[in-house]
């Protein structure tokens, strides 16, 4: 069986500003990492030492920067995703309001049109009322 899931704009907003919010830790942790600095001291091993330890640092400090950027663009694009969805659901509300407006029009002069049109539970694999 197929668990029916029914999104909604604020629902996906709020997934987006999760993501959003993860992005900004991200940020604050890379800057913290630039900050890091390692004084090893006056022997051989120590100057090896800062080396690899400052390569570490520009590797670890790119892989976050790049999450960041995918967590960050991921969060925008369900921003608009939300916009979208929003949208779509006013128009789909609008488009229903005038057919209901139509229906209820027609029906003055045509007192059986929302059996033809399923207006009360007609089965519409059954085809219209006769």
């Amino acid at each position: 069986m197929v668990d029916v899931v029914a999104p909604d704009g604020g629902a996906l907003r709020r997934v987006a500003s999760s993501y959003l919010d993860a992005a900004d830790r991200l940020q604050t942790y890379a800057g913290k990492l630039r900050l890091l600095k390692i004084t090893p001291g006056l022997f051989d091993a120590g100057s090896s030492l800062k080396a690899q330890w400052e390569n570490r640092i520009k590797e670890y400090g790119t892989f976050i920067e790049d999450l960041r950027y995918a967590v960050y663009w991921t969060g925008q694009n369900l921003v608009t995703v939300a916009q979208k969805y929003e949208n779509s659901e006013k128009l789909n509300q609008d488009d229903a309001q005038r057919v209901d407006e139509l229906i209820q029009a027609l029906s003055t002069k045509f007192p059986g049109v929302t059996k033809l049109v399923g207006g009360d539970g007609l089965d519409p694999t059954k085809g219209a009322a006769p």
